[in-house]
């Protein structure tokens, strides 16, 4: 959990311009979540991303029946 908000620190909050509104800033979250979970490499992940770890885990799934 450490990691993680390290990550959100550095990657979204020291980067991004904070927006006047929670309304604009929950929508730029919802942005960095993606860019986080099906672009971002991650080096826990084999340089993949959740979403291609993700996809690689329900073929296995789907495989075992």
């Amino acid at each position: 959990m450490e990691r993680a908000q390290r990550t959100h620190r550095e990657e979204f909050y020291q980067v991004v311009e904070l927006p006047d509104t929670l309304v604009q800033l929950r929508e730029r979250m919802r942005v960095g979540e993606a860019v986080y979970s099906t672009v971002r490499p991650h080096q826990a992940l084999g340089q993949g991303t959740p979403w291609e770890f993700y996809q690689q885990w329900l073929a296995t799934q789907t495989e075992r029946g």
